[in-house]
This record gives C-alpha cells, sequence and structure tokens, in this order.
C-alpha cells in the first residue's frame, strides 16, 4: 500500500487489531504468567499466528518482530520474582533475629571439614556447584537458592536479549541485599538491643563480610552459566625460573635438530661449513655433501689447517 494513500477499511481494521493484540491482549495474558515453560508455549503460538499474517496470500501483516520487547520483558520479570522474594525474605529474618526469642535464626553453623572449602565445584558437564561453606549461613544461603531457582527458568525459554537485563537486575539485588544487612548491623549496633549484644554484632559483622568474599562472586558466575558463557581459558606461560635455570625441554631439542638439518641443507657443496649441535660437537659439511660429526678439539685442529693451505 503506497504510503500517499489512505487504507482501505480492510487493512485498518487489520492495523487496529494487530495493535490491540501487542499493546493489551497480549501483555495482559503474559503479566500472568509464572513459569517460564508456560511462556514458552504462549511464544510459539503467538509467533505462528503473526507469521501465519504475512505468508497467506497477499496480506503482508507479519508483525513477529513486535513480539521479541513483549517476552523479553515477560522472562526477565519471571526470573528476577525468585531473586526479590528472596531479598525480602531475608529482611524478615533479620528483624526476627533481631528480637530476643528468635535471635538464633542468623547464627552461623559451627565449622564443619565438609565445609571449609570456599571455591564451587565443577562438574563433567561444565555446571559448578556452590560452594559448601554457604551452608554455614543460612540467611544468604536462602537467598542463593532464590537466586538460582530464577535462573533454572532460563533452561525453558532462553531469549538473548534479556541477557543484559538480568545482568541490571543481578546488581540490582546484590545493592539491595548489602543495603540489608547495612542496615541489620546499624540495627544491633544501636544501644538498648536486649539479648546476646556482642555475639549479635559479631554474626552481622560476619554475614556482610562473607556475602562480599563469598556469595557476590557466585552468584555472578551462575548468571553467566546460565547465558552459556565460559570462563576464558588463560594462556599457558613459561616460568622465568625453568630459563633462568638453562633447562631445555624436548620441544626445544627438537627444534635444534630441525635448524641443524635446514642449515645443512642450505650449504653450498663446495664450502665447508660448521655448525653446532646440541651436544656440543661440530658438524662438518664435506664437498661431495656427507656430514661428519667432530668433537671440537678436531674440528678446531682442521679449521687451522684448512687456513694454513
Amino acid at each position: 500500500m503506497p504510503w500517499d494513500k489512505q487504507p482501505t477499511p480492510l487493512t485498518a481494521y487489520l492495523l487496529r487489531r494487530i495493535q490491540y493484540f501487542t499493546n493489551s491482549f497480549l501483555p495482559s495474558r503474559t503479566s500472568s504468567l509464572t513459569n517460564a515453560a508456560t511462556l514458552r508455549d504462549v511464544l510459539d503460538a503467538s509467533i505462528f499466528f503473526a507469521t501465519s499474517l504475512g505468508s497467506r496470500g497477499s496480506i503482508g501483516a507479519d508483525f513477529s518482530p513486535l513480539l521479541v520487547p513483549i517476552f523479553e520483558d515477560a522472562l526477565v520479570r519471571i526470573v528476577t520474582a525468585p531473586w526479590i522474594a528472596g531479598v525480602a525474605g531475608l529482611e524478615s529474618t533479620l528483624q526476627n533475629a533481631r528480637s530476643s526469642t528468635t535471635k538464633g535464626l542468623v547464627v552461623p553453623l559451627p565449622p564443619d571439614s565438609s565445609r571449609e572449602s570456599s571455591e564451587g565445584t565443577a562438574d563433567a558437564d561444565g555446571s559448578v556447584r556452590p560452594p559448601r561453606e554457604m551452608l554455614a549461613y543460612p540467611p544468604l544461603a536462602r537467598v542463593t537458592n532464590a537466586i538460582l531457582t530464577g535462573l533454572n527458568e532460563l533452561r525453558r525459554c532462553a531469549l538473548p536479549g534479556t541477557f543484559c537485563s538480568l545482568r541490571s537486575e543481578l546488581k540490582s539485588t546484590v545493592t539491595q541485599t548489602e543495603t540489608v544487612l547495612k542496615d541489620h548491623l546499624r540495627a544491633v549496633l544501636r544501644p538498648g538491643l536486649r539479648g546476646d549484644v556482642k555475639s549479635m554484632r559479631e554474626i552481622a559483622t560476619e554475614l556482610e563480610e562473607k556475602f562480599k568474599q563469598l556469595f557476590v562472586p557466585f552468584w555472578m558466575e551462575a548468571v553467566d552459566l546460565a547465558m552459556g558463557l565460559e570462563k576464558e581459558k588463560e594462556d599457558i606461560v613459561f616460568e622465568e625460573s625453568d630459563q633462568d635455570n638453562g633447562e631445555v625441554t624436548d620441544e626445544m631439542e627438537l627444534k635444534t635438530d630441525a635448524n641443524i638439518e635446514l642449515a645443512a641443507k642450505m650449504m653450498p657443496e663446495n664450502e665447508a661449513t660448521e655448525v653446532m649441535s646440541k651436544n656440543g660437537a661440530t658438524e662438518v659439511m664435506s664437498k661431495n655433501g656427507a656430514t661428519e660429526m667432530m668433537p671440537e678439539n678436531e674440528a678446531d685442529e682442521t679449521k687451522e689447517e684448512e687456513s694454513e693451505i
């Protein structure tokens, strides 16, 4: 349809129905979805409906590009919903822990040899397990479970356009968690608190420190892994100590032998040339093209005889 002409009644009706579908009907339906599996089913049906209007006859009303932002916003909302609930649960737990009757809710578990590792373990399929040390801090461990619950939704419906938004949402969640922990620390430092004040203050300080050292790096790594991003492999470098000690590897020896053979092939046959090999002997190219290995002292005598001649 030329843009300088008024649309026909049928075209105007079709445009109004598409606008209603993308602006009102579809967003209202996706806003009530709570899992990515159902969202993926709705996405498949919507794409089929949008592309069918562009492939049937000469309608030419394929509006599938308009569906992308709608489903991306819905997916971000589904993934981040457990994160918001986890932070709210942490705040409620810390508030209850400041009372004299439930202060034990945030007490770290006693040390255990099975929880000493602070690094995640990698499985054969490339997935990373949470460090077992997290189990010693139940309030933050519950928030970690909420983070992983939201990321599991990406396995059912992964839209690449949501990755940047999810990174920003995770940073916002980290900031909110830090704010909750700092508020809890300021609350226990105020005078007039009942109960074992000294123990509660030590626990609040430890929670804030462990959150930055242990939980935040794992959350960032989990988000990257859920998006299919892998760590770059470190470049292999030789240690300077090995080079200073003059250690010769097998690979270096092979390169030396190859250089000797290449130099021997490039020498003229009528000239006698000396090449120092790896074992300290001198390899001499004779006029007939044959090579002979001579010790260093014999090589020096041969050189003197040639100079006299």
